[in-house]
């Protein structure tokens, strides 16, 4: 009995020493648990403020392309209503602050600085600054974005005879006279050839295989600035245009071979027909010249040119082809003035239906041409030869064809593109701004 009393003795304590340590552990591992939690929950709130900020950047993105506001002009909200006016720039060059509650009890405000004319890659662009501010729970993020619009002023930047938002590929003895530049890499394969400056976007490069490459003296180097090739603006021109002069003013050859409907505005030129264009503006939905046939663009007086519109598939109903230009089989475009500015082809195109330009002719002669198809592929093949410049959303040139660039279209303005700005580049900033400047700390 005296030893088992002694057992019991020396038990007691030691148990009671275990649930000592175990409520430490337990207090410790809830102690870490929270703390896991609370930091998740800030980590949660960070997230959804930045998130909140960006809503910002993008409310006074879509609030400046819907009412495009002059250089010393802002977009402002009606906070009860949401309805959107125009107002002036500060004193400090900044729009006032635009502030909005968003669900969750989220909110961002944010400040847009009045646009900055820049050449960026050789082109004229004007850049707007977006500070903005998302507030979650107590937790703030700020960030700044750079938005670039193109001016149009020039239509091409001077030199770039060939340009692509996405990229360019040249391959089989293509050749390219002034300089190709684009937002992705630019290929050059069997023998193609740049005498000129090839100019690969931000992080992209150019690629030559088959003894493809450069001429001499002239640079392979990315740009860190992005292209921007604004939507084509075609204002009234699918109902307001010179189309009724086809077939009357107009005058055509072997009309047997040639389909014009003036309601689908589908025209389609085969078998060694003409037409001969002498109008100012004129809208299509569909543009095909086959067969040796001739679209003739009349001679001009100087300064003066003809503007052809493709229309965007969507308003086109069930037209075949519609929103593209095709160009087969010895089909010709003759220009009979030299300057190629004299010849505007401009194509909506559509971000939803494939669209392109495919000059595929084979001709002898030199089409006196430019081309701006953002949003549409071009295709050069077969022997053609281009004296201007091209512009699309991706391009290619094959099979010795070539691109000649001419100065006159330096020259080139146009009101027939949207001001559209587009996100370029996005950082965060510190928390506060360091001093009065929106952008500080950014």
């Amino acid at each position: 009995m005296e030893r088992l009393g002694q057992e019991r003795a020396f038990v007691l304590p030691t148990a009671v020493a275990m649930l000592f340590i175990i409520g430490i552990l337990v207090a410790a591992t809830a102690s870490v648990a929270l703390t896991a939690n609370s930091q998740a929950g800030r980590d949660q709130k960070v997230k959804e403020a930045l998130a909140a900020a960006d809503s910002g950047v993008r409310a006074a993105g879509y609030r400046i392309n819907v009412l495009e506001p002059g250089p010393l002009q802002c977009v402002k909200a009606d906070p009860s209503t949401g309805d959107l006016s125009l107002t002036w720039v500060a004193a400090d060059g900044w729009c006032p602050a635009q502030v909005e509650d968003l669900p969750n009890g989220a909110s961002y405000s944010y400040r847009v600085s009045s646009p900055e004319d820049l050449v960026l890659n050789g082109q004229y662009q004007a850049q707007r600054k977006i500070v903005s501010t998302g507030i979650v729970g107590g937790v703030e993020r700020r960030v700044l974005a750079l938005v670039n619009a193109a001016t149009g002023a020039p239509l091409f930047a001077s030199g770039k005879a060939l340009v692509g938002a996405d990229r360019l590929d040249l391959s089989n003895s293509a050749r390219v006279d002034g300089s190709a530049a684009s937002n992705g890499d630019i290929y050059l394969d069997n023998s193609a050839i740049v005498c000129g400056d090839a100019t690969p976007g931000d992080g992209k490069q150019v690629i030559t295989s088959n003894h493809g490459g450069l001429c001499s003296g002239f640079s392979s180097q990315a740009s860190g600035d992005a292209l921007v090739l604004e939507p084509v603006d075609q204002g009234s021109a699918a109902t307001s245009n010179d189309n009724a002069r086809i077939g009357s003013q107009d005058t055509w050859t072997s009309s047997g071979q040639i389909e014009w409907n003036p309601t689908t505005r589908s025209l389609k030129l085969k078998n060694n027909s003409t037409l001969t264009l002498g109008g100012n503006l004129y809208s299509f939905c569909h543009l095909e010249i086959t067969n040796n046939a001739q679209l003739i663009i009349a001679a001009r007086d100087p300064g003066t040119a003809v503007r052809i519109y493709i229309d965007a598939p969507e308003n086109c109903g069930s037209t075949t082809g519609a929103g593209s230009v095709s160009l087969t089989n010895a089909g010709s475009i003759v220009n009979l003035n030299a300057d190629p500015t004299t010849l505007q082809l401009y194509v909506v195109g559509s971000d939803s239906a494939s669209t392109s330009v495919s000059l595929q002719s084979n001709p002898q002669a030199v089409f006196n041409l430019v081309i701006y198809a953002p949003r549409s592929t071009v295709s050069v093949n077969n022997q053609t030869r281009i004296v201007g410049a091209i512009a699309g959303k991706q391009a290619s040139v094959d099979n010795n064809s070539s691109i000649t660039w001419n100065d006159k279209v330096a020259q080139l303005r146009t009101g027939s593109l949207l001001s559209i700005f587009k996100r370029q580049r996005w950082v965060e900033c510190t928390t506060k701004p360091p001093s009065a400047t929106p952008d500080s700390g950014c």
